[in-house]
């Protein structure tokens, strides 16, 4: 089974009351013994049988995330900052001569 599967069900069981802790221990009690006693499922089966049981628990519209906080997309200005490029500090003003290797003249 998979884990992180796993972690999430245990996460959604600790969010439970006490009283729904413990019935959802009682009904995983009964299934295990059901388990042993009957004829193996099918996967359409064991899918109803999880739909029935996750329909007895109380309706709830409050979704919780268990996947990690994301960070927030750097801004363009973070980006080229972070980058530490080095240059002459008057780059911008002679931006055709450092592109085209010409001077423009100021009469164009």
């Amino acid at each position: 089974m998979n884990v992180q599967l796993v972690n999430s069900l245990i996460e959604v069981v600790l969010s439970l009351s006490p009283e729904d802790q413990k019935l959802f221990q009682q009904k995983l009690s009964n299934r295990q013994i059901e388990a042993t006693t009957h004829k193996s499922l099918t996967s359409t089966e064991k899918a109803e049988q999880f739909r029935q049981w996750v329909a007895q628990f109380p309706k709830s519209n409050v979704v919780e995330s268990i996947l990690p906080n994301e960070q927030q997309p750097k801004t363009f200005l973070q980006t080229a900052k972070s980058l530490q490029l080095q240059g002459e500090p008057d780059w911008s003003e002679k931006i055709d001569q450092y592109l085209y290797g010409q001077t423009v003249s100021s009469n164009d």
